[in-house]
């Protein structure tokens, strides 16, 4: 099956070194426009200097995705520019740690729900008109049950929520066509945190390359599943096989 996504105008959220570089350069390699958005312009820039040779069109913004006028000046400004978004992708999140609950603050709680899961609220409201004009795809980045589990709590609120999220808007949003889905990762070798860190986590002693979730977002945007929306993927190696 060959892959191309020529005609897509794909808005990312939230890119950094790892899996939101991953899936941007994928994307470009199969033709699509990528918009990048997050607080750090200039690594985004840096990113888009990357997908040139792929000749795809790739666009920087900043944007900070728990502020939902940031991104309604955003999805705006896609429209004028760009012609507006196809597709989605929500690849902001964080706030993984091994914290007992006793030891996770009020504020903490907040800013771990603030950005995995009413950020992705935030850019669903902000750019559905546009991906359901286009029937496209909307793909949040969660992690993987093992993973998940090995958080905090807010970690764990925040990422199963977004989890169950994701079926209640498939389910709503199917009769239109608009499928939406999430990758759910295990550890992928971006992660900051050693191998020794990684093994008393997850019980792993091998971190992955992000280059999967590049490839399975990229599958996830095609037309070529029509019928696969409402799942979660994991790709952990089998880390959450009981």
């Amino acid at each position: 099956m060959s892959l191309s996504l020529r005609g897509r105008r794909v808005v990312v959220l939230g890119v950094g070194t790892g899996m939101g570089r991953s899936i941007s350069l994928t994307l470009a390699s199969l033709g699509a426009a990528v918009i990048l958005a997050s607080r750090d312009v200039e690594r985004l820039k840096s990113i888009c200097s990357e997908t040139a040779k792929h000749g795809a069109d790739c666009h920087a913004y900043k944007a900070d995705v728990t502020s939902p006028a940031q991104l309604r000046d955003l999805a705006r400004i896609i429209e004028e520019r760009h012609g507006g978004a196809t597709d989605l992708v929500y690849n902001a999140g964080g706030y993984f740690s091994l914290d007992k609950t006793e030891d996770i603050t009020e504020e903490f709680f907040d800013q771990a729900l603030a950005l995995n899961l009413k950020g992705f609220f935030y850019a669903v409201k902000a750019f559905l008109s546009q991906v359901r004009r286009s029937k496209g795809s909307i793909i949040a980045i969660s992690a993987s049950p093992a993973t998940i589990l090995a958080g905090n709590i807010a970690y764990v609120a925040s990422k199963g929520g977004l989890n169950w999220m994701i079926k209640k808007l498939a389910k709503e949003l199917a009769p239109e066509g608009v499928r939406v889905n999430c990758v759910a990762p295990g550890p992928t070798s971006h992660d900051p945190a050693p191998l020794e860190t990684s093994e008393a986590k997850l019980r792993t002693w091998e971190q992955h390359p992000a280059s999967d979730v590049g490839w399975t977002v990229a599958l996830l945007v095609t037309k070529a599943m029509p019928r696969l929306t409402g799942e979660c993927i994991t790709i952990d190696g089998g880390l959450s096989i009981p």
